[in-house]
This record gives C-alpha cells, structure tokens and sequence, in this order.
C-alpha cells in the first residue's frame, strides 16, 4: 500500500483556511504522509492583552493544527517562515518560493496604522487581530514550464488612495520577484476595489497569458480580468 507524501502549505491560521485540515486532510494517515507544514512565523500579537484573541487565528487555530499535525502525522516537520524572509522549496518539477509577511501586522506599530487605514468607525478591539492575521499571510509563488502563479492568501488591500496598506507594503519589500503570469486577487479572490492598481502594475507579468483569478465582487469593480 502507497501513501502520497505531501508537504502542507498554510497561508496564515484564520479558521476557514484550517477546519478542513484538521477535520478531513491531516487526520487522512492512511492515504497521505505530510512531512513538511509550511506558515509564517507567530505573530507578536499573541502577548496584546488588549485585543479580543479570540479571533486571534494564532492563539486558536495554529495550535490546533499543531496538535493534529503530532498525533496523525508524526515525524514532521514544521518551518515558520521568520517576517521578511523568503524560503525556497525543493519540488518535484518547477520551483517555488514562499514570502513571509515583511512585517508583523500584530506589532503595536502596525494595529495602529491599520486603525488609523480603515477602522476609525468600526470596533478595532475585535477587528485588529483579524485583519493582522489575513495581513501576515504568506505569498506562495509557483513556477512551472517559463509560467508562474502568485497565491496571495488573504493579505489585504481595500483603499485607492492609501499605498501604505499590506498589499502595498509587500509589493515595496519584495518588488519584481513578485510578478506572476497568473495572480490570485488577494483575500479569497474577491474584487474589491483598490487592488487592481498594484496587481496590474507590480504583480502581474503582461502577456498573451496574463490573467488574474476572481472569484466575486465586494462593492466598487475595478478592473482585472477574469480567468473563466
């Protein structure tokens, strides 16, 4: 009897990128033999004593994978991308490379600055540790065959008029190693407006096989185009 051996890539630990994980996919010890959980790196927001971590992904859901990580999958081994890091990983054809957030979006700095971005009539104490974690996902690039694809996780950016958001910022780090052929609008793949911008300019690779993957719309349309 044959098990796939696969290593396991988790863009940041909000509880719709975990359940199934840990319900369906890790406990599978009979098909699958995971060797390597990928993610990025804890976030300082864990020690905020002034946020509502209950909707910390770090504090509730990475544990969780951890723990059914040791008891169905044994031996494995767990690399936390550190923040501002990047780390290739070998593959059987292609390559592929992980970006880790280039700053922790749970440090003090930063929650104020998402506060002052977009959440001055909303309720921060409860939002800010769901928008640190989204914004510390890790970017995914694959490359295969002279074409590649940008998973962006669900790092966010909402506003046309702010270039300081983390969509922005991990353009600013990571720069031209970041453009794709194909590009999975950040978050889901909702078309929200304020992202079309920076995918057009900076992450996507112009050509006859460009594209950029949506699945829906949130408000304001802005441009992209459509894979069908």
């Amino acid at each position: 009897r044959y098990k796939l051996e696969v290593s396991l890539l988790v863009s940041h630990y909000h509880i719709d990128h975990v359940n199934e994980l840990v319900s369906h996919i890790i406990p599978a010890r009979k098909f699958l033999q995971i060797r390597h959980l990928y993610s990025p790196d804890v976030s300082v927001l864990c020690s905020n004593t002034q946020c509502n971590q209950l909707r910390n992904g770090d504090l509730t859901n990475r544990p969780r994978v951890l723990q059914a990580m040791r008891c169905y999958q044994p031996g494995f081994t767990e690399h936390c991308i550190p923040f501002g890091q990047t780390l290739d990983v070998a593959v059987r054809c292609g390559e592929m490379r992980l970006f880790a957030p280039h700053c922790d979006w749970g440090a003090p700095q930063q929650t104020q600055l998402m506060v002052e971005q977009y959440m001055q009539n909303g309720h921060p104490e409860q939002q800010i540790p769901v928008k640190a974690i989204n914004n510390n996902s890790m970017w995914v690039k694959l490359s295969y065959a002279g074409h590649s694809l940008l998973l962006t996780g669900d790092t966010t950016k909402r506003l046309t008029d702010r270039s300081d958001e983390a969509v922005d910022t991990m353009i600013a780090y990571y720069g031209e190693q970041l453009r794709s052929d194909i590009v999975k609008h950040p978050h889901h793949g909702v078309k929200r407006e304020g992202c079309a911008g920076p995918i057009d300019e900076h992450l996507l690779r112009h050509g006859p096989d460009a594209c950029v993957v949506l699945t829906g719309t949130d408000g304001p349309t802005d441009g992209g185009k459509r894979l069908d």
